[in-house]
């Protein structure tokens, strides 16, 4: 029998199976190419997602679900996440700084929407207020002994704290202190609210011509919450006070909060109770040099006072 040739033993393949076979070869390599770009494009889509919550976690201090970014149509926000007071009048830092922290310490510019965390630098001044001390008799005498000036109403210690009542014939209790110059800051304090109407934590600038300044921005305490605003600054002139907003929250007989200030540049936030409501406005970054508490009715009580230099990230 003839032997066929290499080339007679090979079965035949006709062209439209060889063009299918391309075919086939073809797609795989595409499918192959388009799972490879699918796996690249997942890797990059995850590197980015954890360098950006990195990011936002290092400067918010909070998870990147749990941060809003946009621009917002005011200058101020208010976040809700309810938490209890402090009830004893031993309550320690950790406890106080906990309540605080219920809420990130957020700063927004409503140019950028961008937030930024703040944090403690020097401490400035400090007054636990648990314990009598003495009063200062005149403002001279304040700038002299570093003693708080009780101008107006009746102020004692009691109960851990130092407190606060009007009198009759006057419209409120009025407490200062003048202290060194500051303009960025963490202002940290208790307050308790026992029948009075409203009580007040407020800042005053450096005035050229009054020795106690001019109004910049307070915070006021009431029995149903907490508003945040940028002060009345001329009284008789053009300016007027501007409210940021209100923490809704309730002010128990007998039930100590702890309640924070925040200042850099320009925005100024309130934290009580895990809300926060902050706000902007070009006043608040005068320099600044007086502190006060005030009370309407009766009373009110403050403690553990502190007040830091506030950093900004950008120069941690």
């Amino acid at each position: 029998m003839k032997n066929k040739s290499p080339r007679e033993q090979q079965p035949f393949v006709s062209a439209a199976s060889c063009r299918r076979d391309a075919s086939d070869s073809l797609s795989r390599a595409r499918v192959h190419r388009k799972f490879t770009y699918c796996r690249v494009v997942v890797c990059l889509l995850t590197l980015t997602s954890m360098t950006l919550g990195a990011r936002l976690g290092l400067i918010t201090g909070e998870s990147p679900g749990s941060i809003l970014a946009g621009k917002t149509s005011h200058p101020f926000s208010a976040s809700v996440c309810n938490g209890p007071g402090i009830t004893t009048a031993t309550a320690t830092d950790a406890q106080r700084e906990a309540a605080l922290e219920r809420s990130s310490s957020l700063f927004v510019n409503d140019e950028t929407a961008l937030a930024n965390r703040v944090t403690k630098g020097k401490l400035l001044y400090e007054a636990r207020m648990t314990e009598p001390v003495a009063f200062a008799e005149s403002h001279d005498d304040m700038l002299e002994t570093g003693h708080w000036r009780m101008a107006k109403g009746d102020w004692d210690f009691h109960d851990g704290g130092l407190r606060g009542a009007q009198v009759q014939g006057e419209n409120s209790a009025i407490g200062y202190l003048i202290v060194p110059p500051f303009k960025d800051v963490i202002i940290e304090f208790d307050a308790r609210v026992d029948g009075a109407s409203r009580c007040i934590f407020r800042i005053n600038d450096v005035h050229p011509t009054k020795r106690s300044g001019e109004h910049v921005c307070r915070v006021t305490v009431t029995t149903d919450g907490v508003v945040a605003q940028k002060d009345d600054h001329d009284h008789a002139g053009p300016d007027n006070a501007v409210a940021f907003g209100k923490i809704e929250t309730l002010f128990k007989p007998g039930v100590w909060k702890p309640i924070r200030i925040q200042i850099l540049g320009s925005h100024m936030v309130v934290t009580v109770d895990g809300q926060t409501v902050q706000g902007s406005h070009p006043l608040i970054a005068h320099e600044k040099n007086n502190i006060g508490f005030g009370v309407t009715k009766r009373s009110a009580s403050f403690r553990n006072l502190r007040m830091w230099e506030a950093l900004s990230p950008a120069v941690l």
